[in-house]
């Protein structure tokens, strides 16, 4: 799931029209050097679908930023140099994947036997 700026942006051009009664009007968009991706805790136990993630990531010239959560990838547009950040964020998990991760503070991660990014 995409969340943050990406998603709001993503959710007014893709589904102008399907509002949650919370947000009843359109919210203002904005500009973040960032893309906010949830993952479940599914995906982050399961070493495949990591190794998939990691090797999509590379493809796409992503380097690790911050170990495990963070990628970043240098950009010119324009004429302008920037960065993208891709932020891997997590809900917190369902009680039935809480043995098979490792919550501290706000990182969630797979147990160390599972570890692969």
């Amino acid at each position: 799931m995409i969340g943050g700026g990406m998603g709001l942006y993503l959710r007014e051009t893709y589904h102008p029209h399907k509002r949650q009664p919370r947000y009843p009007v359109p919210l203002p968009g904005r500009s973040t050097q960032d893309l906010d991706v949830f993952l479940s805790a599914e995906v982050i136990v399961d070493r495949e679908a990591m190794e998939q993630l990691r090797d999509c990531l590379a493809a796409l010239a992503y380097e690790p930023h911050q170990r495990f959560f963070q990628f970043i990838k240098a950009v010119e547009i324009g004429g302008r140099k920037g960065e993208v950040k891709i932020d891997l964020l997590a809900a917190p998990p369902r009680e039935e994947d809480l043995a098979a991760v490792k919550i501290s503070n706000f990182r969630i991660k797979p147990k160390p036997e599972a570890v692969c990014l």
